[in-house]
Parts: C-alpha cells; sequence; structure tokens
C-alpha cells in the first residue's frame, strides 16, 4: 500500500499525559515479563507427549498464556489526552444514527439527545428499511430520515449511506439507544487540530445500571461494569502508539479520513475495528479520551449478551483469519499498530482457555492421567503460581477497573459466546445478528444452560476423585483445586444472573419515554450515578513528566521510528 505523508499546516499533535502508577504496578508487570520465557520453556519440556492430556494441557496453557499476554504486555503505561481549544467554528458536523428494527420507544430519546448536542449542524437517522413509525418520529423532530430499501452490509453499508447524503467535516455516530450528553463535541472537536487524527472514540457506557452486567462498588455508588477495563484501560493504552480503535458508536470521525478508505469497511460484521485497521494501515491516527459522553442500554438478557458478543468474537477472528485487512498480512501498520491490533483480535480465544482450564483438571481426575513428565509436587506449585501471578498483573494493570472476583467470573459469563465465535469462524461467515435490546430478562438459549451443565461436570469430577477408596495423591490434591476454583467462578456469575432474573423491580427510568428519559439519564449523570467511579473516568496523572508517545511520524509506514 502506498505510504501516505500529511504535513500539518498548524503544526500542531495531540499531547498525552501519562497515568500515574505505584510502584508495585511496575514490580508485578516485571516479575510477569522475566518469567515469561522461563515458564513457557518449562511447561514445554515438561510435557508427556506419549498421553492424549499431555499435548492438549500444553495447548490450554499456550493459549491462555497468549491471551494473557494480548491483555497485559499492551497495558504497561496509560495515556490521556491533554484538551485542546473545543472550537467549532468553521466545522460542519452532522450526527449518524444507524438503526435496524429497534422499537421506537428506543430510539425516540436518542434523537431527542442527538438534536440537544452543541455544534451539531443535522441528525440524520438511518434506517434498513422504511418504517412509518420511525418517518413520523423523524418528522415530529426535524431529523433526516434515509431508509435504503436493503440489509446489505448490515450497519457498515448504513452508515455509508449515510456518508453519501452529507457533506460534514466530522460525523457523529451513535447507536440507537445512546443517549448523547449536550456537551459531547465540547470534549472531542479539540483533537481534530491535529490533522493526522481520523477519529476520536469515547467510552460506550450504560444507564441501565440495574443489568446483570453491572456489580456494585463499595466505594462509588456507579459500580462496575463488565467494558470499563477495555475501554479505560486498553484503549487508554492504544494511546500510546495512537490506534485506539472505534468501536462504532459515541465516535467522531473525519469525513476526509473515511473519504480515503472508501467509507465504512464493508464484508465485516464488526466493521468498527476493521474500519479502525484500514485507517491506521493508510497513517490515519486516532484518539481515545476517558470521558463518557453518551449511555446506551446494556444487554438486559443472558441470551441477548451471548448473541452480542459472539458477533464480537466471531467478526474479529475472521477479520484475523480471512480478510486480506487482516493484521497478519495488511501492509501500510508499523510494528507497534501491528501489535496493538493482533493483541485484540488473539484476546478473542479466551473463552478457548478458559473452557480448557476446566476441562484439563476434570479429565485428569477422571482418567488418573498426568499430563505432565514431573511429579505434582514440582509441576503442581509452579503451574498454579504461574496463574496467581498471572492474574495478580492483569488486575493490577486493570488499575481499578475490575475486582479478581469479578474477573474471574465474568471471564465464564462470556465464555460460550467466545468459544462459539472462534468456532463458527471454522465454520463459516456469520451474518450480521442485530442485538434488540427489549428489555427482557428470562429469555431461553442455549448458553443459558451449559454453565451449570459444566459447574456440575466440574463438582462431579471432584466428587469421582475424593470418592472413598479411591486414594489420595498430589495430582488429585492440585486438579481438585484448580477444578473447585473454576467452580467457583463460574457460580459466582450463575448466582449474579440468577438473582437479576428473579428480580421484579425496574429501574424507574427505563420507563419512561422521550425527552423524559433523556433528562432522568442526564440528572443522574450530574448526580453521579452514571458512568465509570471518578477516579477512572479522570485517573490522576503523573506530575513529574509528560507521558506523550514518541513522534507520530515513528508510526508511520516508510518513515523512521
Amino acid at each position: 500500500m502506498e505510504q501516505v505523508v500529511r504535513p500539518d499546516p498548524s503544526g500542531r499533535v495531540v499531547r498525552y499525559r501519562q497515568v500515574a502508577d505505584p510502584w508495585h504496578r511496575s514490580v508485578l508487570y516485571r516479575a510477569w515479563a522475566v518469567l515469561l520465557v522461563p515458564y513457557l520453556c518449562v511447561r514445554i519440556v515438561w510435557t508427556d507427549p506419549t498421553t492424549v492430556l499431555g499435548p492438549v494441557a500444553l495447548a490450554v496453557d499456550l493459549v491462555a498464556v497468549l491471551v494473557t499476554a494480548a491483555g497485559v504486555l499492551p497495558a504497561r503505561r496509560l495515556y490521556v489526552p491533554r484538551p485542546g481549544p473545543a472550537e467549532k467554528d468553521g466545522l460542519v458536523i452532522d450526527c449518524l444514527l444507524p438503526t435496524h428494527l429497534e422499537d421506537v420507544a428506543i430510539i425516540e430519546p436518542t434523537v431527542i439527545a442527538a438534536r440537544r448536542i452543541r455544534g451539531v449542524r443535522r441528525v440524520l437517522l438511518l434506517g434498513n428499511a422504511e418504517r412509518s413509525e420511525v418517518r413520523h418520529l423523524c418528522r415530529r423532530y426535524d431529523v433526516t430520515y434515509l431508509p435504503r430499501g436493503t440489509n446489505m452490509a448490515a450497519k457498515a453499508g448504513n452508515l455509508n449511506n449515510g456518508l453519501r447524503h452529507t457533506d460534514a467535516d466530522l460525523v457523529l455516530v451513535l447507536d440507537a439507544d445512546h443517549i448523547a450528553r449536550p456537551d459531547l463535541l465540547d470534549h472531542v472537536v479539540g483533537y481534530f487540530d491535529d490533522s493526522r487524527v481520523a477519529y476520536v472514540q469515547a467510552p460506550q457506557t450504560y444507564y441501565n445500571t440495574g443489568s446483570f452486567l453491572f456489580r456494585p462498588l463499595r466505594d462509588n455508588p456507579t459500580g462496575w461494569n463488565e467494558q470499563y477495563p477495555f475501554y479505560l484501560c486498553q484503549q487508554l493504552a492504544r494511546n500510546a502508539v495512537r490506534a485506539p480503535m472505534f468501536m462504532g458508536s459515541t465516535a467522531v470521525l473525519r469525513r476526509a479520513a473515511l473519504d480515503e478508505i472508501g467509507g465504512f469497511a464493508e464484508g465485516s460484521v464488526t466493521e468498527d475495528v476493521h474500519t479502525s485497521l484500514r485507517l491506521h494501515a493508510r497513517g490515519w491516527t486516532a484518539v481515545s479520551v476517558p470521558e463518557p459522553l453518551a449511555f446506551g442500554l446494556e444487554a438486559t438478557s443472558f441470551r441477548e449478551y451471548h448473541t452480542q458478543r459472539r458477533r464480537w468474537a466471531a467478526g474479529a477472528l475472521e477479520l484475523l483469519v480471512r480478510s486480506p485487512d487482516s493484521p497478519l498480512r495488511t501492509a501500510g501498520l508499523s510494528f507497534r499498530v501491528r501489535l496493538v491490533f493482533l493483541g485484540y483480535l488473539l484476546g478473542q480465544f479466551a473463552g478457548l482457555a478458559r473452557l480448557g482450564l476446566l476441562l484439563v483438571p476434570m479429565a485428569i481426575l477422571l482418567t488418573g492421567e498426568s499430563p505432565v513428565t514431573v511429579p505434582y509436587l514440582v509441576f503442581g506449585p509452579v503451574w498454579v503460581g504461574w496463574y496467581l501471578l498471572s492474574l495478580a498483573v492483569t488486575v493490577a494493570l486493570h488499575r481499578g477497573t475490575t475486582l479478581a472476583r469479578y474477573l474471574e467470573a465474568y471471564a465464564w459469563g462470556v465464555m460460550p459466546a467466545l468459544v462459539s465465535g472462534a468456532l463458527g469462524v471454522l465454520v463459516r461467515t456469520r451474518e450480521f445478528a442485530w442485538s434488540r435490546k427489549d428489555g427482557v430478562r428470562v429469555d431461553r438459549h442455549w448458553a443459558r444452560w451449559v454453565l451449570p451443565m459444566l459447574l456440575a461436570g466440574a463438582l462431579g469430577s471432584v466428587g469421582w476423585a475424593l470418592r472413598p477408596g479411591a486414594g489420595w495423591s498430589a495430582q488429585v490434591g492440585w486438579n481438585v483445586s484448580v477444578a473447585l476454583y473454576q467452580a467457583a467462578g463460574l457460580a459466582l456469575f450463575l448466582g449474579y444472573l440468577r438473582r437479576f432474573e428473579r428480580a421484579r423491580e425496574t429501574e424507574p427510568g427505563t420507563g419512561l419515554a422521550g425527552a423524559a428519559r433523556v433528562d432522568w439519564v442526564l440528572d443522574r449523570l450530574a448526580a453521579g450515578e452514571l458512568g465509570p467511579p471518578h477516579r477512572l473516568a479522570r485517573p490522576p496523572l503523573s506530575p513529574d513528566r509528560d507521558g506523550r508517545p514518541a513522534p507520530a511520524a515513528a508510526d508511520r509506514p516508510g518513515e523512521a521510528g
């Protein structure tokens, strides 16, 4: 791909401050990095190749190390962009709202909030099919309605249809259920003074905090959400190479950058990551901000959650193994940016690793076979020690966005979706699966019953190993402990889900319509009841040095660095 060199007439580039870290995070990271290669060496050497379990257990451990590395290595340091002047004079900004079959009650608050955003010229509501109730809504709020009469290329096709009807310099993309803050543009427009910035991505946050994907935090009423580690750690870490990803909503994009790559990437069910990959391959950069700027609806049933996460996993892995734009082979990416995308895509194998970490000890307990050639009094402490070190460094580098119990529990919640997505890529390309956001709590789905079956299997294997007369050994003891530990995380998630499904109360505001819902969301935000805890949305910055990443030229193809 040809090199793209873009002059910056203003001379301004986005600068960053490094998030301050206590000493123990650096110690944990260095310990994990130093021990990584020795652990891999002994793990391979100790594998027993004469048994079926030996290579299988090794493969599970290698995938687990790969997934951990994909999350740990890019998160060494976090960078928060220094805001520039939020000057919108002379800029034309339109808002694109892609919709499919969402209920008008969900779309209406999004439209009202979008119309209130200061600096937006027009709101374009995009649809795949003509819907009379949506057209009536658009007429009522003076919004442009653009139904295209097809579902070709799914969300990407919908967005590209919107691009054909706007000449704006910047476009704001919001999902159909996201209620935006009126000052959204004030927080992002200044970064576009840097002529190399293709888009600015804000966290995707949610206002139905009663979902099973939220957990209470002792020191903050806003609680914890399953996606905080991604948006408030991994995305801010990608600022180091100016390559945070476009995630499909709550993002402002430069029209000239989209035109250069032919619009939003089609042919993928994860058009957002695919689009950002193409942009970075053409030499563009991006910015991730920690401030919550819009609030959507989190999944309200396990079926909806599974469908959404499966789509993300399948789309990411299709991009990795099937697309000509795969970071494994596309031209134009710098080495560091290529690693950023590879890390994200390879992280989708986490479900296979998690499943294997339960099935392998179950198989050892049921068969009595050992996967290694050394005594378990040697192997067991090494394996458990490495697992606990990996868990500790992961939690530490999440910087308060998660706790160990939540990390372990929700790893089981997403496991069926990740495994299904990975296996689905081997069979055929997946069609776009629409997230309904209909508020249903209990929904029949095969994945809902897989987790209790795995829990029963884990407890059954432990009972079999501890049956009277079975005997006791270090191998049995270590694998019983590992199986029970994994079962505990699984039981925690099932407990969260079951309590949610049995609860009858609903959040008062989710039943409100139109402007009343918008006002309720913004009032909760003003009261500190929405968004990540304050210490995460505004992390402490290093006071003694500028954490600006290396010059952008070092991240551009064909240039020194």
